[in-house]
């Protein structure tokens, strides 16, 4: 997931180059921003929603959290050696 408002303060204001602008097409179009993460995951009927793979990386969880706008469940931003367990814990 990507902060496009990070994407956007790398570079400034346009006009861009064609390599800058090559970029962040690529970045923007190559990640789900946090602003369309919580109705996606809304739409697919996700109970939990774990957010990973976070550029960039030293974004405050705050502004992670903002992921949840548009979305009901649960929602989890996942740090460095963070363990989740999936399905029913065994006795």
């Amino acid at each position: 997931m990507i902060d496009a408002d990070w994407v956007k303060a790398l570079y400034g204001e346009p006009p861009y180059s064609p390599e800058e602008e090559g970029f962040i097409e690529h970045l923007l179009h190559s990640h789900t921003t946090i602003e369309q993460v919580g109705p996606v995951a809304e739409e697919a009927g996700v109970k939990t929603l774990v957010l990973s793979h976070l550029a960039p990386g030293n974004n405050p969880t705050e502004r992670w959290q903002a992921a949840a706008a548009g979305f009901s469940g649960d929602l989890i931003v996942g740090e460095d050696l963070m363990e989740i367990g999936v399905g029913k814990r065994k006795s």
